[in-house]
């Protein structure tokens, strides 16, 4: 079965839960035969004059995609009922038995090509995570699996002298009517795809709404750049109408929002020449200049994938530093970790030989025994919460947003803390407002608080510092936002240093790495809040963040 794994900050992509997709192959291998048969109906659909040319040829990329997602010893079976189809609806156009058996070889061939060798160049499903998957796609999906079973097609045709047209005017057309249809299909399927079976969190409030005029814009935009009949001086201007709102999909929404996008435009062209208006129809009778159409789609999806594929492998190398950062905090915290495991380990030994020692006696003390099993229940309990919280600190993992208390969060974060408080005999005030819960991952807040805290620490180390008093307030802010303060009473910083707390790699301390303080404003601002940082009117520095109370549902 194949399944998804989590992996959003492995360097290969967001999360995967541990789902099966191909629980029932033949199911699935009907939803390809019948993704082919519409393939094919829209295929025929999106042809135009003087000769019957389409802009793009949808089946092979459909079984392509198919053969991209299913397991390899469940491909024979994908092929034996899209056959079906391809057999049903070639008929149903009065195409001759011969060129539609060959047909289906081409097409097959060309799904196959496509499929096998990018799953061998990648060792892993095409998600594209990465530029190194956009290139492996457009290499061989793209580009060497249509020029390869262009051959075989136009071999076929003119062998039976179904075609009309040179060899190479007949091998021109297919190629690129293929390798549009894969840069529109193939992307948009593989992310579809993994939205059902990773089962992504669906878009928060804003990012439904931004998605919604994201799509509002591009389809407004389509119809005046490929649904209008401009004066000519127009034409060249209304084509770049669109690129804002595609750009906009990728950067925001990523490999999704971009195929989507790109579907969208191609769907536009399609439709505007169908009906005689666009820039690329002209002359009377109407023709469509169908390689101008194919070589603008080609020019924009390659783009969009790029850029979708660029943004996502940085969101990518964005976990992974956030996670280094926790294990790095994690590593300052080794003495405090000891601490809390020990003490309940200590007392469950303690109270283990307190058990034994009062079975000796005579008569035995029932009640006693009792007593004493139960603090060891209770400090075992202790020590798994501890070791199972430590866990979900390391474990990497994709921001999930839930409504979360923040206080707790706070709690939490000094009860691991307590040791180096303690050690370096600081001081720990609290100053928690009655708050309502807040939207937000507690992993990735603790993360920022434990950043925040374990700075106001080092500052707090040195000798000159008098008493050390650290302060940890939350208030119910303006605005529907809390805010969450941590001061201390250390040298504060400089004024040169202000304006560059937040940068990634800025340090003032000697053995600082310069990313805790930029990954905190990463997670701050992921969760729709800010993060900001002061010096004290007496002494020491307050760093303090906003965060959007949730709303209830």
């Amino acid at each position: 079965m194949l399944e998804s794994a989590e992996c959003y900050s492995d360097g290969r992509g967001f999360r995967f839960q541990q789902r099966q997709l191909w629980k029932k192959p033949i199911a699935w291998a009907l939803i390809a035969a019948v993704a082919y048969y519409c393939g094919c109906r829209l295929g025929f659909a999106f042809t135009f004059n003087p000769r019957p040319i389409s802009i793009l040829w949808p089946p092979n990329a459909i079984l392509m995609s198919a053969l991209l997602l299913v397991p390899r010893r469940n491909w024979p079976l994908v092929l034996v009922l899209v056959f079906a189809a391809h057999v049903v609806v070639q008929l149903g156009h009065e195409v001759p038995l011969s060129m539609v058996l060959c047909w289906y070889v081409s097409n097959s061939v060309e799904a196959l090509i496509g499929a096998a060798t990018v799953l061998q160049v990648l060792k892993r499903p095409l998600r594209f995570q990465s530029t190194h998957e956009t290139w492996a796609f457009l290499l061989y999906a793209v580009l060497m699996a249509p020029f390869l079973s262009a051959f075989v097609d136009v071999s076929f045709v003119k062998s039976l002298g179904w075609g009309e047209g040179t060899y190479w005017e007949l091998w021109q057309t297919r190629f690129m009517s293929n390798t549009t249809a894969t840069l529109a299909i193939v992307p948009l399927s593989m992310c579809c795809a993994e939205w059902f079976t990773v089962g992504r969190p669906h878009f928060k409030r804003r990012g439904g709404v931004e998605f919604a005029l994201l799509v509002a814009g591009l389809i407004a935009t389509c119809l005046l750049a490929f649904n209008a009949a401009p004066p000519d001086a127009l034409r060249p201007f209304l084509l770049y109408l669109p690129i804002p709102f595609l750009i906009w999909a990728a950067l925001r929404f990523g490999p999704f929002g971009s195929s989507t996008g790109f579907v969208l435009v191609c769907g536009a062209v399609i439709w505007g020449a169908s009906h005689g208006r666009g820039p690329f129809v002209a002359g009377s009778p109407v023709e469509v200049d169908v390689m101008q159409a194919q070589l603008l789609l080609q020019l924009v999806g390659t783009f969009l994938l790029f850029l979708a594929s660029g943004v996502r492998e940085r969101a990518v190398a964005d976990a992974q530093l956030t996670h280094i950062s926790r294990v790095v905090v994690l590593g300052e915290l080794t003495a405090s970790i000891a601490h809390e495991i020990s003490q309940p380990l200590a007392a469950i030994s303690l109270n283990a030989n307190t058990v034994k020692r009062l079975l000796a006696q005579q008569p035995i003390p029932a009640d006693e025994i009792a007593g004493a099993l139960a603090d060891i229940h209770n400090d075992s309990a202790r020590a798994g919460e501890v070791i199972s919280h430590l866990r979900s600190l390391i474990r990497r993992r994709e921001l999930s947003i839930e409504h979360v208390s923040i206080n707790r969060i706070i709690e939490n974060v000094l009860t691991i803390v307590q040791f180096d408080l303690n050690r370096h005999d600081i001081i720990v005030r609290t100053q928690l407002a009655e708050l309502p819960a807040v939207c937000g991952d507690a992993i990735h807040l603790q993360q920022v608080l434990l950043n925040l805290i374990l700075n106001a620490v080092d500052a707090m180390k040195e000798p000159c510092v008098g008493e050390r008093i650290l302060q940890v307030t939350s208030i119910n802010s303006s605005n529907g936002r809390v805010c969450v303060s941590v001061l201390d009473s250390g040298p504060g910083f400089s004024p040169e240093s202000a304006e560059r707390l937040f940068d990634a790699f800025y340090t003032t301390k000697k053995e600082g790495t310069g990313v805790g303080l930029a990954i905190a404003r990463t997670i701050i601002e992921l969760h729709g809040g800010s993060i900001h940082a002061e010096n004290n009117r007496l002494r020491g520095a307050r760093f303090y963040f906003f965060l959007p109370v949730a709303i209830a549902v």
